[in-house]
């Protein structure tokens, strides 16, 4: 519209310049011109933001996913790394089940669960995974493991603007950011930081499966995933945590396999659309 204003301002100075040249009878009939012209193009561009400034916008279903809650008990007793389910190390965790899925996913629907646990300084949590078309093609650390067979953390501390999210797929492998959100002409958009490995390889992720499963395995089996994040590589990134006790984070745990024969997107916390970035969907972490 600005431009518009623009054209037709420099069509008037144009338009003065050539009358100008015939006699002051005719600068008089161009200023008349030029003004009409100059006049209606400020109406249509005050009408234009009005209208603009006006209209009304279907506002966003109100998001209540923050009910929904879990609970990360504080442990004396570090678990062991042993992937077991059933050790009583983890039977003091609370279950948090992953029941929602994206219907633009296949008809497999795993089964899949997972426990936290911490230290103070200290993250600990296990995936079990009752699975078909299991495949793992992903080998090392940031490679995208989401194309496997995969389980996920999302989470955001309580310090700091953004949220990180831990990928691991049924091998072992895994992928770790660091997300802030910002604006951009109107829109929220993410701002992805590779966590450097130095700090990467501080976290631990053990499988029960081989890091490398081609072709899939699609009989029923159970896997597992267990994984330790120290809160020190955390605090390099989002600042200072000090302690786990005592806080409320926001997260979301989820089951995918982008690229296997049967793909599928599940979460913890139902998500809006197809996105696992979507922090405005996340339920409430308590931190005992």
């Amino acid at each position: 519209m600005w431009i518009v204003f623009a054209l037709l301002a420099a069509l008037f100075v144009c338009l003065t310049m050539i009358l100008a040249k015939v006699d002051r009878k005719g600068i008089a009939v161009a200023f008349r011109l030029g003004s009409v012209l100059v006049m209606a193009s400020a109406v249509v561009l005050v009408a234009g933001c009005a209208g603009k400034l006006g209209r009304t916008h279907k506002p966003s279903p109100p998001n209540e996913n923050w009910k929904i809650s879990y609970c990360i008990h504080r442990v004396a007793e570090v678990p062991p790394l042993t992937c077991d389910w059933d050790d009583p190390a983890w039977q003091g965790a609370e279950t948090a089940e992953l029941t929602h899925a994206r219907p633009e996913g296949s008809d497999h629907r795993p089964k899949v669960a997972v426990r936290l646990l911490h230290d103070d300084r200290y993250i600990y949590g296990l995936f079990q995974v009752h699975d078909r078309f299991v495949r793992t093609v992903n080998i090392g650390y940031q490679v995208p493991v989401y194309k496997d067979s995969c389980v996920e953390f999302f989470f955001k501390p309580d310090v700091g603007p953004g949220y990180f999210n831990l990928e691991m797929n049924a091998g072992g492998a895994y992928l770790f950011q660091y997300v802030s959100r910002y604006r951009h002409r109107g829109k929220v958009k993410g701002s992805y930081t590779a966590v450097a490995e130095a700090y990467g390889r501080m976290l631990t992720a053990k499988t029960t499966l081989p890091e490398f499963v081609d072709p899939e395995i699609e009989e029923p089996l159970t896997w597992y995933v267990q994984f330790v994040i120290p809160v020190a590589v955390l605090e390099a990134y989002c600042g200072k945590i000090n302690t786990l006790g005592k806080r409320t984070w926001r997260g979301n745990f989820y089951k995918c396999g982008d690229e296997t024969s049967h793909p599928h997107w599940l979460a913890w916390a139902p998500l809006t659309r197809l996105s696992h970035h979507l922090p405005e969907c996340f339920g409430t972490l308590t931190l005992e």
